[in-house]
């Protein structure tokens, strides 16, 4: 199994020396590029290091077909019990990481994500991230994002928020 990564053109070196990946364009341009491309599965604990990591996870209504995506955010310093990025204000999460279930004890800060070009989820989350006033980067590692996904959780490559 594959994880589809999405990071800035200008971190592909960085990515390069801890993983192999053919990467192409993906969106944005100049220093706003986007690139994605396909790494083996496995542990993403080394890219901590070098990467603020955001997993795209879906939160699913009890009872409905419809899946709303959100990124988790763990490894950043502003943030230590975690952020989540989602485009609706209506979801609350409070996701407990290792059961893979919403919990009402594990609170985690909400950042609502700003709109962009074709309101393409992957996208909106890197404006919104790239965005200083809503995302402070102190430290120099947290100007590095990469953002991940297990290939077969996608539509086409691309983060589906309309159905599962």
């Amino acid at each position: 199994m594959s994880v589809r990564v999405w990071l800035h053109r200008y971190d592909e070196k960085l990515l390069a020396s801890y993983s192999e990946a053919t990467l192409k364009y993906y969106a944005g341009e100049g220093n706003n590029e986007l690139v994605t491309g396909n790494v083996k599965s496995g542990s993403f604990a080394h890219l901590q290091s070098a990467f603020v990591l955001g997993k795209v996870r879906f939160f699913e209504r009890e009872g409905s077909e419809h899946r709303t995506p959100f990124v988790r955010v763990d490894n950043h310093v502003c943030w230590p019990h975690g952020a989540y990025f989602t485009s609706h204000i209506w979801i609350n999460v409070r996701y407990h990481g290792k059961s893979k279930t919403v919990d009402e004890n594990t609170m985690l800060t909400r950042i609502e994500m700003l709109s962009a070009p074709e309101n393409d989820f992957i996208h909106r989350v890197f404006v919104t991230y790239d965005c200083d006033g809503l995302v402070p980067k102190p430290r120099e590692h947290d100007k590095h994002f990469l953002v991940y996904c297990d290939e077969i959780k996608l539509d086409h490559g691309r983060v589906d928020c309309r159905h599962g």
